[in-house]
């Protein structure tokens, strides 16, 4: 499978600024993931990387241990 990549004209080529740290950051920081919806066929997440991962680590504290992020 070819890797996705945004074209060189769009919006987001540069970066964007995340939703959740509200930080400009390169576009190398977002992951991309095929979407029809879109006539690129690519679409960029609206939070970077590590907003993500950690994101995924506050639900795996919740579902492994049935506590909140701020118990924890």
């Amino acid at each position: 499978m070819p890797k996705l990549q945004l074209p060189k004209d769009h919006e987001y080529a540069k970066g964007r600024t995340c939703i959740d740290c509200d930080t400009f950051k390169p576009a190398s920081e977002y992951a991309l993931e095929k979407d029809d919806r879109y006539l690129t066929g690519v679409a960029m997440r609206t939070k970077c990387r590590t907003c993500d991962e950690h994101r995924k680590y506050k639900s795996f504290i919740k579902r492994a241990y049935g506590i909140t992020w701020d118990d924890y």
